[in-house]
């Protein structure tokens, strides 16, 4: 999809009414959840939820609810909908302002518990904040998750709450239970990495807490921490725990009471004094889940959460510049492994300069990592030069490149607009291909344009060196590569291992001179249909060992012969250009719009086109909203 209909589309995704009742997009199961954008859709949200059968919401974006004074719970407004289980991923935003008005406790009222943005919620809730919310509850049970987390009518044995913090003020009422993040339990509870920082009024008469009003079942707390203040009728912790929990890292920062409420309080650090506030601030920062620099109101932030868990089957999600900046944390660079990434979306990097690269920097060899970004592109990668500082004092070497030190497989990406410069390493998508626990590296349905300099080390338009074997398949770079390094080339700096090259070129300006590699070695290369549109390029440096089933053209003053060559294979589009170079076929699916600059002149009237709201082109359209393209015009419509 060319830019301007890709605008087009975001028009018409703006402007296109839903059915009647403002239907959610997605279908609530694991492959193809609810999304929730906006207040509007949070407040949709408990039409959708069903009994016995979890529902699946992912949020899309920050949520402001300033101004929302009349509000359903997501599940649960009384016992008939405790049956209602829920997969509920925030992906690292926020509902913000949360102050809901409604009469929740007048006699008769049916929206009982609507001090809380869940109700009653039992399932898996991650990766949200809840922020500056103030909810009063009058007479009843209310906490910024739910009045109840968990019900065994829903099916489900554990509640897991994980990665949710929350902040704001809380008046408990004079029954019932109220909490910080939630009013009661109503079956076993699991904590992972959670805080609430909030001010906690109780009334007489109430049961009350920072955390929670009423810890009723096993409850096991990892990693969390309380902070603020309560005051009234108000504990630390909660007001009534009938059975011990675990804690496996719990801190309490909070002021106010003598009384955490805990029925026992073996493994927790009370650090809510002058003396010992610091001891806990620096534990909490010790835990791998928190900043250990970055604060929310004075105490430890959350840490990026990527959603997924790195598997094939479940593999991390990358939608955002935030996901892609973070996504290091989920490497395991030393004790090894394979991890698994998805790009979702286009992402643009324009401002995020302080990078560091996906599969780490000096030292990280041991991680293997399969990255495909579906057809999507990294836009304006610019990371910050760290040549005024050593190796010692930054660990952000090779970290001038997406990958860093990536072996595995990079597929179906694009990279538009990249510039890198390195004193080392210089490179895009990595400083070293192929350099994990003796694997290789193969790159397939790849593009990058843009600009790399390097001063000093090895540079290349994708990699700087080699570690082991690389493969590169249908695949192009298209900018400059130029500086002081002794090894320069198109796609690799320094060759020091086998290299395979298929159907793939070189356009643009290469300062050395070689389109695929430079080298001090005598490493193997094979090549099977490569095309160099550098003017006046060589192949490679001297020592090479060219297999004898090489075949390459050099661009000689027959540009257009060559051009409709890479026409010709199977992976590039035999019409659509990228900076007058044959593109990629994959991406002319309507997830980039970086292809020609101008809309063709099309029927008005053509065939339809299907897009589901990822930017992927559905051929067989079943029940969902879609983007859909009839010639030149673009519309949002609903398929039944």
């Amino acid at each position: 999809m060319n830019k301007t209909l890709r605008n087009l589309a975001l028009v018409a995704l703006a402007t296109a009414p839903f059915a009647a009742n403002a239907e959610l997009v997605g279908e609530g199961t694991a492959a193809n959840p609810y999304l929730i954008g906006s207040a509007a859709d949070l407040c949709e949200a408990y039409q959708y939820t069903k009994s016995l059968e979890t529902v699946y919401f992912v949020q899309t974006a920050d949520i402001d609810m300033a101004g929302v004074k009349e509000y359903i719970p997501v599940v649960g407004y009384d016992a008939a909908t405790y049956d209602r289980p829920l997969n509920y991923d925030g992906r690292n935003h926020v509902i913000k302002n949360f102050a809901p008005e409604t009469d929740v406790w007048a006699s008769g009222s049916m929206y009982n518990y609507g001090q809380s943005i869940f109700g009653v919620f039992s399932g898996e809730l991650k990766n949200l904040g809840i922020v500056d919310m103030n909810i009063s509850a009058a007479g009843g049970r209310c906490g910024a998750i739910g009045g109840y987390l968990g019900q065994s009518s829903a099916g489900v044995e554990t509640t897991v709450v994980s990665n949710v913090y929350v902040t704001g003020k809380v008046k408990g009422g004079s029954a019932n239970y109220s909490g910080g993040l939630f009013g009661t339990t109503g079956t076993a509870v699991e904590l992972n990495n959670c805080f609430v920082n909030v001010e906690m009024e109780g009334l007489d008469g109430g049961l009350n807490g920072a955390l929670a009003g009423r810890l009723n079942n096993p409850a096991t707390l990892n990693n969390c921490y309380v902070a603020g203040t309560v005051s009234g009728n108000a504990n630390l912790v909660c007001a009534a725990n009938k059975v011990n929990s675990t804690f496996n890292g719990f801190v309490v920062f909070n002021t106010g009471s003598d009384e955490t409420g805990l029925a026992s309080a073996d493994g927790v650090t009370m650090a809510n004094t002058a003396a010992t506030s610091q001891a806990g601030l620096d534990l909490v920062r010790s835990w791998a889940a928190y900043s250990a620099t970055e604060d929310i109101d004075a105490y430890p932030a959350l840490m990026y959460a990527l959603s997924g868990e790195g598997t094939e089957a479940n593999p991390y999600i990358i939608d955002s510049p935030e996901a892609l900046c973070n996504a290091y944390r989920f490497v395991d660079g030393v004790n090894g492994g394979t991890f698994y990434f998805v790009q979702t979306a286009d992402i643009d990097m324009e401002g995020f300069d302080d990078y560091h690269a996906l599969a780490g920097y000096d030292g990280a060899y041991n991680a293997i990592i399969n990255y495909d970004g579906q057809n999507h592109v990294i836009k304006n990668f610019v990371p910050m030069e760290y040549s005024g500082a050593t190796v010692a004092e930054t660990n952000y070497y090779y970290c001038t490149s997406i990958f860093g030190v990536p072996s595995g497989v990079i597929k179906n990406l694009g990279v538009v607009d990249a510039y890198v410069s390195a004193t080392q390493g210089a490179g895009v998508l990595g400083a070293y291909a192929g350099h994990g626990s003796g694997s290789s590296l193969t790159v397939e349905n790849v593009y990058v344009t843009g600009e790399v300099y390097g001063e000093g080390g090895y540079t290349g338009g994708l990699f700087g060196t080699t570690g082991n074997l690389l493969i590169i398949k249908d695949s192009f770079f298209n900018g400059s590569v130029n500086g002081s390094s002794a090894y320069l080339a198109g796609f690799v700096g320094r060759l020091r291992n086998e290299m395979e090259v298929y159907t793939s070129y070189v356009a643009g300006s290469i300062e050395s001179g070689f389109a695929i590699a430079d080298t001090d070695k005598a490493p193997v290369l094979y090549v099977e249909d490569f095309v160099s549109f550098v003017e006046g390029a060589e192949l490679c440096s001297e020592g090479v060992d060219l297999d004898g089933g090489s075949s390459y053209d050099l661009v000689d003053g027959n540009e257009a012969a060559l051009i409709e060559v890479v026409q010709d294979w199977a992976a590039f589009s035999s019409t659509e250009m990228i900076n007058g170079y044959p593109a990629l076929d994959a991406f002319n699916n309507g997830t980039s719009g970086i292809f020609n600059e101008a809309v063709e002149e099309v029927e008005a009237n053509g065939p339809a086109v299907y897009y589901n709201l990822q930017g992927v082109q559905v051929a067989n359209p079943e029940n969902g909203v879609y983007i859909v393209r009839r010639g030149n015009k673009v519309s949002k419509e609903l398929v039944r």
